[in-house]
């Protein structure tokens, strides 16, 4: 069974967004769960200001008890818009020197997708190809049966102003590659009979 990305510990910028962590002078622990129980923490000192934002790491790798303090720096990037408004955070990979979104834990150090080992894949490319169209298919019925209930709420609208709101385009969106992974996967029985 080949290595996948998966096996990894890893964390995001957008799981620190989400968390409330991606802030100047934040200072805390992030733990990683199996089964709701913590499996493992993280120390997270995070600083934005100044020249170079960084954010240093303090863990401790139980399997051999060994403490480890990385710093990895952060980069925000200016968005494409005009006058460039907004934007985002991304990690630079200590290995590769490249901004990335996530950080894997691999060898005790953090580090990006690229910088794993040669041959790391994706869970999902150890399915066949007729089993991923129809775990596709199923992934965007999923988030199509959690658009509609949060379009279901008492306050939820789906036009404002006479417009479809941002929620209501997703699940439009979602309608459509539903139906076009659900097509894929009936010529590819199609193709099979």
């Amino acid at each position: 069974m080949p290595t996948t990305v998966e096996d990894f510990r890893f964390f995001s910028v957008h799981d620190l967004k989400r968390l409330g962590m991606l802030r100047d002078r934040y200072n805390g622990w992030m733990n990683w769960t199996e089964n709701e129980k913590a499996v493992s923490s993280i120390g997270l000192s995070i600083h934005l200001s100044g020249a170079e934002p960084f954010m240093l790491l303090d863990y401790t790798l139980t399997y051999i008890g060994e403490k480890i303090a990385d710093t990895v720096k952060l980069r925000f990037l200016q968005s494409n818009l005009p006058n460039h408004t907004g934007g985002q955070w991304m990690f630079i990979c200590p290995i590769t020197g490249n901004p990335c979104k996530i950080l894997y834990l691999h060898n005790g150090h953090f580090k990006s997708r690229k910088a794993l080992p040669r041959g790391t894949i994706y869970k999902s490319q150890t399915h066949m190809v007729s089993f991923r169209t129809v775990v596709r298919a199923l992934d965007y019925f999923e988030a199509l049966v959690a658009l509609n209930q949060t379009l279901r709420k008492p306050y939820a609208k789906e036009l404002y102003r006479g417009e479809p709101t941002r929620t209501a385009k997703r699940w439009v969106g979602k309608i459509m590659r539903y139906e076009q992974a659900m097509k894929g996967w009936i010529l590819q029985q199609e193709r099979q009979e």
